[in-house]
């Protein structure tokens, strides 16, 4: 996987509060980083999920990988991040990002990748999935 020296993604106000934006052009593919946060045990991950309720600020990412045989954690970039931990939701065919499982020397990884061409100035958005709005009272695409 290479890497960019330049800069990709700057942080300023979005449709959800702040949110990532494409600092050029990029193509279907581009690499834009790694979750990075906490790695939490089911238990704590729990209580942070209840208290994300009452503070309106949720930075978990709950990996569901397709491989059984995969297990990955929760993890938390609320204290401990990097610019990924600000991509908004947006329906399925309205996101330009997805979540990849990577494999990097061994160790599974949490990565973000451009799904369509971005112009520089747009919004990187990625499909939280159904799991995310479950006990929510909605999705809040508003478009």
């Amino acid at each position: 996987m290479q890497r960019s020296a330049s800069k990709l993604v700057e942080i300023k106000c979005g449709i959800y509060g702040l949110g990532a934006f494409a600092c050029q052009t990029m193509k279907p593919g581009t690499f834009l980083g790694n979750y990075v946060g906490h790695i939490l045990t089911n238990e704590l991950a729990e209580k942070t999920i209840e208290l994300a309720k009452h503070t309106l600020l949720n930075y978990l990412f709950e990996v569901t990988p397709d491989e059984p045989d995969v297990q990955l954690s929760t993890f938390d970039a609320a204290y401990l991040g990097n610019a990924t931990r600000f991509l908004n939701h947006a329906e399925k065919g309205k996101a330009n990002v997805e979540a990849r499982i990577t494999l990097v020397i061994g160790e599974h990884q949490l990565g973000f990748f451009t799904t369509k061409k971005v112009k520089a100035g747009d919004e990187l958005l990625l499909d939280y999935g159904e799991s995310y709005w479950k006990g929510k009272d909605s999705d809040p695409d508003p478009s």
